[in-house]
């Protein structure tokens, strides 16, 4: 048995008690154990809405990023599909969530209040890791770099600065591990995790992918 299965049947046992009352009058359940029900429930419908959401906000702001770069250099001969490169920007939040829901299932660590924290932070920490990269790669390309160029040259500027934000914050985080309260102790645990899968995510799925992101401008 999970929390999620203990909370599952606290829900269900309280709509049996407030089924049984009579009509007209209001039964409130005291204590903290409905409240957890209840805020369980909350979690299980809020996140992933709020997440799915986010994700499509962090796509329109790619999108918009890259279509201002590519009017600016509109006069060079290669271009960059913005609706292409915005796609690719959600991939490291997709890989590091996927891992995260992963190593969950495995570990049998439930879903609770501090887990859900832990997928606004990995949205803030992936999209800090790809835009970064994505504006460079879309500069170098515009600028008349060829892909291959674009890629080692951003690798090589933004590659270190994007493992030092990874060591950065994953020694912010590593402290939590040392909590005895255990929610708190996977927090830290799973921060790490999930700083490390964006990281990762930034430098090696991103990268080669933005390669299908460049074209030849058509003449006219």
């Amino acid at each position: 048995w999970t929390a999620m299965d203990d909370s599952n049947d606290l829900s269900e046992i309280c709509e049996q008690i407030v089924a049984l009352t009579p009509p007209g009058l209001k039964v409130i359940l005291p204590g903290k154990k409905p409240v957890w029900a209840v805020t369980d429930a909350m979690v299980r419908t809020g996140v992933p809405l709020n997440e799915s959401s986010t994700l499509v906000f962090l796509w329109i702001f790619a999108y918009v990023l890259v279509f201002n770069i590519q009017r600016k250099y509109a006069v060079e001969m290669r271009v960059a599909r913005p609706w292409l490169v915005a796609t690719i920007a959600t991939l490291p939040f997709i890989f590091a969530s996927s891992i995260m829901v992963i190593v969950m299932a495995i570990f049998n660590i439930p879903f609770d209040l501090a887990m859900a924290c832990v997928f606004p932070m990995t949205v803030c920490a992936s999209s800090d890791f790809t835009l970064h990269t994505i504006h460079h790669f879309v500069l170098k390309v515009l600028e008349g770099f060829s892909v291959r160029e674009a890629q080692a040259d951003t690798l090589k500027s933004k590659g270190e600065v994007v493992i030092t934000d990874v060591i950065a914050n994953s020694f912010c985080f590593a402290p939590l591990m040392a909590s005895s309260f255990w929610p708190v102790k996977m927090v830290g645990v799973m921060m790490l995790l999930m700083m490390t899968a964006t990281g990762y995510a930034s430098l090696y799925i991103c990268m080669p992918l933005l390669a299908w992101c460049a074209r030849e401008k058509k003449a006219v």
